[in-house]
C-alpha cells in the first residue's frame, strides 16, 4: 500500500483501498461501492473522456478507464470505447496493453495493464531546468515511432499520437536494449509505451459520409484531419509524431502563445501554420485571421465539433461533464475488476488527455530519478550534437509537411532515427 503524504489541515486522511473487479465482487461494486465510495477511489486520471481507476483483475494490477453514455453529449467519449477495441490485438513493448472492452448499456469499461510510470509530457515539462540528453530524446522517439509501426503495420491509425498519450515505464524496469542500430549506447533503464486508442481507426476506404472530427487533438491534429473530410491515411499519425518530435526537441508546449484552438486550427489549414513558425505569436494576437463563424464561438480544449471550413463558417463549443451515474457500480461488478482505493500518498497519473484536464493525486516528478534516467551518459562532441538537433528539425519538418503524400512513413522514420542513434554509437567507439 502506497503512504500518502498528510494533509497540511486538521481532517483526517481516509486511506484508499483497492477493490477486485473480479466476481463476486464486481456485483457489489457496481450496485453499491461507486456511489457511496466513489471518493475513496485510487483516481490515476480524470479528463474529458471520463475518468481512470486504479484496479486489480484476475490478481493482475489494471488501469480501467470508465466512459460514460448517459446523454448525447456523453456520447462521443463512449463511441471512443469502439475506438479503443482496435487496440485489443496489439502486443508490443511499445504499446500499452488493452486487456478487455466492456460495453455497457450505460457505462463502458477499458482494462488495461498498469505499472509505475510518469507521462513523457510531465517529463518533457521539467526540460528548462533539466534538460534530457539529445541521446535519450532520440530514444523515446524511436520507442514511439516502433509501436506507430506496428499499429500501421495492422492498418491501425493512432490518430492522437502527443506527449500525453506516452508513458515512460520507469520503476523497476530492466535495462532495455537500445536500438538495432545502436548497440553501444549504455543500456537505459526505461521504455515508452504509445497509449490511449480513444480516437484511433482501422485504414479503409473512405466513406463520404464519415467525420473526423473528435478524433485527436487540435495542437497535433494533420491539416487532412481538421478538415473532416477527404479521407486520411497513417501519415496523419506522422504529422502528429513531428509536433510530438518538436515538443521534445525544444520542450515547449505548440504553439503556447495562442490560446485559442480554432485561431490554430485555422491557421494550420489555411497558412501553414507549425510549431516553429516565427509568426506563431502574432497568430495567437491577431483573432481576426478566423471567420467570423469561427471567431464567436469561443475556444475549444480538445477535438473540434465541426471540420474547418476554407471558406468560411464553422461552429462548436467545449464540454465538461462531471462523472456522476451510479450505473457504473454495476458494469465493473459483474466484470469481476476489484477497484484500489487511495493509498495515503498520491498515485501517479497514467495519463492526461488534455493541457486543460483536472487529473487528480499527481505527484511531483522524482527530479534526481528523472536526471538519472534521462542525463547525459554519453560523451558527444559539441559539434556533433548541433548536428543531432539539425538531423531532428529536419526529420520533423518533413513529417509536418501539408501533403501527406510528401510525408514519410513511419519505418521510413524510424531508420533515419535510427541512424542518427548510430553516429553516436559510433562517434562513441571512436572516442573509447
Amino acid at each position: 500500500m502506497e503512504i500518502r503524504c498528510l494533509p497540511t489541515s486538521t481532517e483526517l486522511t481516509v486511506p484508499k483501498i483497492e477493490i477486485s473487479f473480479d466476481t463476486p465482487n464486481r456485483d457489489r461494486f457496481l450496485r453499491d461501492d461507486f456511489r457511496n465510495k466513489r471518493e475513496s477511489y485510487a483516481v490515476l486520471g480524470r479528463g474529458s473522456y471520463g475518468v481512470v481507476i486504479k484496479a486489480s483483475y484476475r490478481g493482475r494490477p489494471v488501469a480501467v478507464k470508465i466512459l460514460e453514455k448517459r446523454s448525447h453529449r456523453h456520447r462521443c467519449r463512449y463511441d471512443s470505447l469502439l475506438n479503443e477495441a482496435n487496440a485489443l490485438n496489439l502486443r508490443h513493448d511499445n504499446i500499452v496493453t488493452v486487456l478487455k472492452i466492456v460495453p455497457g448499456a450505460q457505462y463502458g469499461l477499458v482494462l488495461m495493464e498498469r505499472f509505475d510510470g510518469y507521462c513523457l509530457q510531465r517529463i518533457i515539462g521539467h526540460q528548462r531546468n533539466h534538460p534530457i540528453a539529445v541521446q535519450h530524446k532520440l530514444l523515446i522517439l524511436c520507442d514511439i515511432i516502433s509501436g506507430l509501426c506496428f499499429c500501421h503495420r495492422h492498418n491501425i491509425v493512432h490518430l492522437d499520437v502527443k506527449p500525453q498519450n506516452v508513458i515512460v515505464t520507469v520503476s523497476g524496469a530492466a535495462d532495455q536494449p537500445v536500438a538495432p542500430a545502436a548497440g553501444n549506447l549504455p543500456l537505459r533503464k526505461y521504455l515508452c509505451k504509445l497509449c490511449d486508442f480513444g480516437s484511433s481507426m482501422m485504414l479503409q476506404p473512405w466513406q463520404p459520409n464519415e467525420t473526423l472530427v473528435n478524433r485527436g487533438t487540435i495542437r497535433y491534429m494533420a491539416p487532412e484531419l481538421l478538415r473532416g473530410t477527404g479521407g486520411f491515411t497513417a501519415r496523419a499519425d506522422i504529422y502528429s509524431f513531428g509536433v510530438t518530435m518538436w515538443q521534445l526537441d525544444v520542450g515547449r508546449f505548440p504553439y503556447e502563445e495562442i490560446t485559442c484552438n480554432e485561431v490554430i486550427a485555422y491557421n494550420v489549414v489555411k497558412k501553414g501554420l507549425r510549431p516553429d513558425s516565427i509568426t506563431t505569436m502574432a497568430f495567437g494576437r491577431r483573432a481576426t485571421n478566423l471567420p467570423a463563424g469561427l471567431r464567436d464561438i469561443g475556444c475549444l480544449h480538445g477535438s473540434l465539433r465541426g471540420p474547418i471550413s476554407l471558406t468560411g463558417g464553422g461552429g462548436g463549443s467545449s464540454f465538461t461533464g462531471r462523472f456522476e451515474t451510479d450505473a457504473v457500480d454495476d458494469v465493473l461488478k459483474r466484470q469481476g475488476i476489484a477497484v484500489e482505493y487511495r493509498a495515503k500518498r498520491p498515485t501517479r497519473v497514467i495519463c492526461p488527455t488534455e493541457r486543460t484536464d483536472q487529473p487528480m493525486n499527481d505527484p511531483e516528478l522524482n527530479v534526481a530519478r528523472i536526471m538519472e534516467l534521462f542525463g547525459n551518459n554519453c560523451t558527444i562532441a559539441n559539434n556533433e550534437r548541433i548536428q543531432l538537433r539539425q538531423t531532428m528539425r529536419t526529420l520533423y519538418s518533413k513529417c509536418w509537411a501539408s501533403d501527406p503524400a510528401c510525408r514519410p512513413d513511419a519505418p521510413a522514420v524510424r531508420a533515419a532515427i535510427h541512424q542518427a542513434l548510430e553516429k553516436i554509437a559510433l562517434g562513441k567507439r571512436a572516442g573509447k
